[in-house]
């Protein structure tokens, strides 16, 4: 896989499932993309993360240990998860 297609992989529903699993709080990210912990949560309530801070979010979830094979897991969980929900 490429980065561009890990950093695809990183929609909000994995974001917020990864970052409930490594208890990251949004001022964390925020301090990092250096805004305020409002714009992390209004981008992930309208999936407007420009790809340089997924970059940035990416390696900040590989320091807490993410791998990219958990990625992967992750994302088919919670979108399979949201597909069985609508279907229902």
């Amino acid at each position: 896989m490429n980065n561009h297609d890990i950093l695809n992989l990183l929609d909000t529903a994995t974001l917020s499932a990864l970052f409930k699993l490594y208890n990251i709080k949004y001022s964390s990210i925020a301090v990092r993309l250096r805004c305020t912990k409002a714009n992390i949560t209004y981008k992930q309530q309208t999936d407007s993360w420009k790809d340089y801070e997924l970059q940035i979010v990416l390696e900040i979830l590989q320091q807490y240990g993410l791998e990219i094979t958990e990625l992967i897991l992750i994302n088919r969980m919670v979108n399979t998860a949201k597909k069985r929900m609508w279907n229902t």
